[in-house]
């Protein structure tokens, strides 16, 4: 399978049949598995105003209202996944929590009347045994769908350098760095829910990070 990075999905001109589903971005497994912050009729209320990226107004939506494990219990033959979003920050409000959409939801008019109200966190800030009950509950209700054979983990790792225009590779600066961006600092964090999911439920593990930036990570 190859990225197609404009499509935000799967290449498959040289496997006919390989079809992306569902393609669920920006929104941690263990914050879907928590209520909705909010009403269907508030999160619709929700529109493309402010966002950077208006194609993922739906998947903002998605988010919202929870829609994450009864969307990957429809009809798929595999579920593909990584812990990317582990190094982003989430909300916590009114006795919840949700991810922000690569920060689109907090560009937006509905973010930003009630912003003092939201909470920000992290998961990799705290220890794994403050969230991993949430990890289990998600596989617990998944596998009933995708065996160990049909779940394919993508171990993850942020970068701490990037190639300039020059051809160079150069350490990212901390002043580079925004909150909603994977930061190196995690990656032992991440690492340790990898293997925790590896050794519990034993997925078919593919591990592309040591491709990035040449190797470089």
């Amino acid at each position: 399978l190859k990225g197609h990075q404009d499509a935000h999905g799967i290449w498959d001109g040289e496997r006919q049949g390989v079809k992306l589903k569902y393609f669920l971005d920006k929104h941690n497994i263990a914050v879907a598995m928590l209520p909705p912050p909010f009403s269907k009729e508030e999160v619709m209320s929700i529109g493309e105003e402010g966002m950077y990226d208006p194609s993922r107004l739906t998947s903002m939506r998605q988010m919202l209202l929870k829609e994450t494990v009864p969307l990957l219990m429809e009809a798929a033959d595999y579920l593909i996944m990584d812990f990317y979003d582990f190094h982003s920050l989430f909300f916590i409000y009114n006795g919840t929590a949700f991810g922000t959409q690569a920060a689109n939801f907090m560009r937006t008019p509905f973010f930003k009347t009630r912003e003092n109200e939201f909470q920000p966190a992290l998961w990799f800030e705290v220890s794994m045994d403050d969230y991993v009950h949430y990890v289990d509950d998600f596989f617990r209700i998944i596998m009933q769908k995708y065996d160990a054979d049909h779940i394919i983990l993508n171990r993850f790792r942020a970068n701490k350098y990037y190639l300039d225009q020059s051809g160079k590779i150069l350490l990212i600066s901390e002043d580079n760095m925004t909150p909603t961006q994977c930061h190196h600092k995690y990656n032992y964090k991440c690492r340790e829910l990898e293997q925790y999911v590896i050794d519990k439920y034993n997925p078919y593990v593919i591990g592309i990070w040591g491709m990035q930036m040449c190797g470089i990570t």
